[in-house]
């Protein structure tokens, strides 16, 4: 009788994350997991119970991956603009190879499960509070602050799905410059003697 070859369990959902992360939740079929992952139907199911368990597990990796990115770039002292440049080239060289799975899932609501978009959601909220503790230290505290934060969660999404329909690292990286110059000039510098060091860091 045929043996089901071995498999590590890390190995499989990282499979099942790249594709997800090419096509979305409702568009991967159990087809392709079975397909990338090498594990037939029923010992995918007997070890993720349905394509959403494989898909909240993947989800979970994502998160943790991308949330591990914010502690390298968006976390550096002095908080800043510097910062957020930062991560956006670190965005600009992940997205043309592999898009914002996040910012998919919730574009995507209707069609992905209640608990993914609910993860997701969080996800993005979490990274909107850390865009305004880094806008605080440079500028005023104002409206504009909040809002400038939830357009550079937008600006995530939208590199996003430029990088998945080819567009080159370098143009991200433009696109990404050419916003955020745009966004932080809507912001109102802190006055002269209030700026914290680094903050000729925006220029």
């Amino acid at each position: 009788m045929a043996r089901q070859k071995t498999y590590k369990r890390d190995d499989v959902i990282e499979k099942a994350l790249e594709a997800f992360i090419e096509t979305g939740y409702f568009a991967t079929s159990i087809s392709k997991l079975v397909e990338v992952t090498l594990l037939n139907r029923k010992i995918l199911y007997e070890q993720f119970a349905s394509k959403e368990g494989l898909f909240i597990e993947a989800l979970s990796l994502y998160i943790n991956r991308m949330e591990a990115a914010w502690e390298r770039y968006l976390a550096v002292e002095p908080l800043g603009c510097s910062n957020i440049r930062s991560y956006f080239r670190y965005l600009s060289h992940e997205f043309p190879t592999k898009g914002d799975l996040a910012s998919l899932t919730v574009n995507e609501a209707s069609r992905s499960p209640v608990t993914a978009v609910e993860m997701c959601r969080e996800h993005l909220s979490k990274l909107e509070a850390i865009f305004v503790s880094n806008l605080l230290n440079e500028f005023e505290r104002s409206p504009s602050i909040y809002m400038a934060a939830k357009a550079l969660v937008y600006q995530q999404s939208a590199l996003s799905t430029m990088g998945r329909l080819g567009t080159s690292a370098d143009d991200l990286h433009r696109m990404a410059d050419y916003v955020l110059k745009a966004i932080f000039d809507q912001c109102e510098p802190r006055a002269a003697q209030s700026q914290p060091i680094g903050a000729a860091n925006r220029a």
